[in-house]
Parts: C-alpha cells; sequence; structure tokens
C-alpha cells in the first residue's frame, strides 16, 4: 500500500503518464472470493484516480472473455491465444 502510493506520487511528481493494468484472471478467481476481488479493484482505481492516472482494469467481467478457459493457461495466465487478444484489447486503450 505505502510502496505502491510512493510510486504513484513519484510518477506524479515526475509528470509521467502512468496507466496502472489490472489483467484479466479465468472467472473462477473472481466466483471464489468475490468480495476480495471487489476490493482490490476499488483500492486501485480510487489510489489511482487519487494522483489523477488511468486504471484499466481487465479483470472485471466485461472487460475480458473470463469464462473462456482456452485464452487462458492456469487461473491468473493467458495462454499464448489469450495473450493475442488482451494485447490487442490493451493497446486500443492506450494508443
Amino acid at each position: 500500500d505505502k510502496k505502491f502510493e510512493q510510486i504513484l506520487e513519484i510518477c506524479s511528481r515526475a509528470g509521467v503518464r502512468l496507466v496502472v493494468v489490472r489483467p484479466p484472471e479465468f472467472q473462477r478467481t473472481y466466483d471464489e472470493n468475490p468480495e476480495a476481488h471487489e476490493m482490490l479493484s476499488t483500492f486501485l482505481d480510487e489510489r489511482v484516480a487519487s494522483f489523477g492516472f488511468e486504471f484499466i482494469d481487465y479483470s472485471q467481467r466485461d472487460s475480458f472473455p473470463h469464462a473462456e478457459k482456452h485464452l487462458f493457461f492456469d487461473m491468473h495466465h493467458v495462454n499464448e491465444n489469450g495473450a493475442v487478444m488482451y494485447s490487442e484489447q490493451l493497446s486500443s486503450k492506450l494508443y
């Protein structure tokens, strides 16, 4: 928490454009503990916004096809096909 805020503060003072991204996770990860999932997303969103930076949350259900097992290597990592899709989506938001 403190180290994260220090990074945000350093970037803000230096005029760095910072975009914080939470990557996609397989649907079951969310389903196992939706409260913790939402708490982390809320924490990140609030902290990042308080410094004027952008937070992109691909862990949310409507941002990526989380239930498509063929896009994931494991619960927390996309495979090659998922990486291509994720990279295309992310690059379209960044540029």
